[in-house]
C-alpha cells in the first residue's frame, strides 16, 4: 500500500509531519512541562518500534526499561540462551564503540500465559542504534511469538525520520538532571504516557 501512493504525497505527508512535529516542540519548550525531552522520547521510541509495549523511565537510576511481550510461557533454557545471546551481542556492540562500563539488565515475568520480558539499560550512554540492536536480537530469537502493534500505514520516512529524532533525544536527555518518573505504553493504536 506504501509503494501506490505517488512521490508528491509521500513527501507532502513527511514534510506535515516535520511541520507538525516542530510545531510540538516549540509548544512543549513553551509550556511549563520541564521534561518535554523525555517524553518525546519515550514517544519516538514507541513509534519507531511497535515490538516494544511499554517503556519506564526512571529518573533515580537513570534508566530506561523495555518492556516485550512474548506468547506463552518461555522455558528457562530458552531465556538462559537469550540472555546469553544478548548479553553477548550487547558486549561486543560496547567493544567496538569503546563504552566498556555500560549497565544492563534482562529480566523476565510470566502472567497468564504471556512473557514479559524487561531490558533495562542505563540512559547515559544509550544509542539508537543499540536499541535497534536490541530489537533485532529479541525479534531473532522470539520471531513469530513476539507480541507487535506493526502499523503499515507508517511510511519508511517516518521510521527514519524517528531513528533521528531518538539519537537527539538521547544526547539532550544523557547528563541531564530529571526529576519525573514516566511509564509509556501502547493503547487501541496510540502511544499514552503518564508520570508515575
Amino acid at each position: 500500500m506504501q509503494e501506490s501512493l505517488p512521490q508528491w504525497r509521500r513527501t507532502a505527508h513527511i514534510m506535515m509531519l516535520k511541520g507538525v512535529r516542530q510545531a510540538m516542540k516549540n509548544q512543549v519548550f513553551q509550556s511549563k512541562d520541564k521534561n518535554p525531552n523525555e517524553i518525546s522520547l519515550l514517544v519516538s521510541i514507541l513509534i519507531r518500534y511497535p515490538e516494544i509495549s511499554s517503556l519506564h523511565f526512571d529518573p533515580k537510576s537513570r534508566s530506561l526499561a523495555f518492556n516485550f511481550l512474548v506468547r506463552g510461557l518461555i522455558p528457562q533454557e530458552n531465556l538462559r540462551s537469550f540472555r546469553t545471546k544478548l548479553s553477548s551481542c550487547l558486549d561486543v556492540f560496547h567493544q567496538i564503540g569503546g563504552d566498556q562500563n555500560h549497565k544492563t539488565s534482562i529480566l523476565s515475568e510470566d502472567f497468564n500465559g504471556v512473557t514479559r520480558l524487561i531490558v533495562a539499560r542505563e540512559v547515559d550512554t544509550l544509542s539508537q542504534h543499540e536499541i535497534s540492536l536490541i530489537i533485532h536480537v529479541i525479534y531473532d530469537h522470539f520471531t513469530d511469538k513476539l507480541v507487535s502493534d506493526y502499523n503499515d500505514s507508517i511510511l519508511e520516512e517516518e521510521l527514519l525520520l524517528q531513528e533521528e529524532m531518538i539519537d537527539s533525544m538521547l544526547l539532550d536527555v544523557s547528563g541531564a538532571s530529571q526529576e519525573k518518573d514516566f511509564i509509556a505504553y501502547r493503547e487501541d493504536g496510540r502511544v499514552m504516557v503518564f508520570n508515575k
